[in-house]
């Protein structure tokens, strides 16, 4: 039957005038921490104490906390950029379906490499990474679309670190997305297992002096504003996980578009937060840090959140390469603003339908050539395919 339109259009209607009346005190609460914004702008010492203090109350805080630049600070893109290696992956999966005949994933990994000082054309590759569980090892995992997901992070970190080691410019590694990995899997080993090696090809590309950063697109993060909120709780609201929300319905990009001119970023922060304490207690040049950029126009900012280790935040050399070099792939895409080269990663990676019925199809008829035993699709799924055709 098709909806009941008539129930739901009241509920819309309920809806819009709610929506209308918060719309109202989420104005009054960025006014306010805008304000904040600017009073406490230069007070980085007492606003990093407070952070700090506040974090070892409630570990699960997560919050900004200022590097040393003024909270209002911007910064414009260098007008030229030295040559350089630019780098970006990204990743798509086939994600572990219950309803298929034979568990499986997939972890396809696009790869756009660009030598600025060559006129020569951008090359590009892919990796694919099959996924098979052995249900007869006890240590085996059970195969879902988290352990994918984070095994499609740590390929894409993998194969940036492995390229740069064989490059004799300046690197600049792109991913999309956060550098910070926070999912929380059932499979407590498994997960610690991959992670380190995480950590270690962030690690790698410490040593090998590249820039690793990760791309956040419409960022709805209100990190800052959390730090504004600190300065108007009592020390008994922190305990409490800091739940009263005096700024509630405020986000970052609020802020930060009301000060950044086209092409400026902000200031830097460290991410407070207790998944990215696991990267500073295995080594402190993997601290997370972040900074906003506007990658947009006058009349529309467009506000990514750019995430890098510590190794880059410190340096003001990495930092200039790593902005002018966002806003100049930014600005190729015209309108949409988002980098180059990321979208041809994600062009390459992409993993389409047909391409994991392929997939499928193929490890069918090698089960079958090795007489093993295939359970065939769920009953729903049977019904769904038929209805379908």
């Amino acid at each position: 039957m098709p909806i009941h339109y008539r129930a739901v259009q009241e509920q819309i209607s309920q809806a819009g005038i709610r929506a209308g009346e918060r719309q109202e005190v989420i104005q009054k609460h960025r006014a306010r921490a805008l304000q904040l914004l600017q009073q406490l702008s230069e007070n980085i010492e007492s606003l990093s104490t407070l952070a700090e203090s506040a974090s070892q109350i409630n570990p699960n805080l997560r919050c900004a906390v200022p590097l040393g630049e003024k909270l209002t600070a911007t910064f414009s893109p260098t007008p030229s950029i030295p040559p350089h290696i630019l780098l970006a992956a990204d990743g798509s999966q086939i994600n572990p379906s219950r309803h298929d005949p034979i568990a499986f994933g997939l972890v396809n990994v696009g790869v756009m490499r660009i030598d600025t000082s060559q006129a020569a054309a951008p090359k590009q590759f892919v990796q694919s990474t099959l996924i098979i569980p052995d249900p007869l090892d006890p240590e085996e995992w059970d195969l879902n679309e988290q352990i994918v997901a984070l095994l499609r992070d740590l390929s894409e970190r993998k194969i940036l670190a492995e390229i740069s080691k064989n490059e004799d410019k300046p690197v600049v590694a792109l991913t999309d997305g956060p550098l910070e990995v926070f999912r929380q899997l059932q499979q407590e080993k498994f997960y610690d297992q991959r992670f380190s090696e995480y950590l270690v090809s962030l690690l790698d590309m410490a040593n090998q002096n590249g820039i690793a950063a990760g791309y956040v697109v419409k960022p709805t993060s209100d990190l800052t504003v959390r730090l504004l909120e600190l300065t108007l709780l009592s020390s008994a609201e922190i305990k409490t996980a800091a739940k009263p929300r005096h700024l509630a319905g405020v986000i970052d990009s609020d802020l930060f578009s009301q000060i950044l001119a086209p092409g400026q970023r902000s200031a830097v922060f460290r991410l407070q937060s207790a998944s990215s304490r696991r990267y500073q207690l295995f080594n402190e040049k993997l601290s997370l840090c972040f900074f906003y950029l506007n990658t947009g126009s006058e009349k529309h900012p467009s506000l990514a959140r750019i995430e890098v280790p510590l190794w880059v935040a410190e340096k003001k050399e990495m930092m200039d390469l790593l902005h002018a070099v966002l806003v100049d792939q930014c600005r190729i895409m015209g309108n949409k603003p988002y980098p180059y080269i990321l979208h041809r990663s994600h062009e390459i990676a992409l993993v389409r339908q047909e391409e994991k019925d392929q997939v499928l199809a193929m490890l069918i008829r090698e089960m079958t050539r090795q007489k093993v035993e295939i359970r065939g699709s769920s009953t729903k799924q049977a019904i769904k395919d038929t209805t379908h055709t």
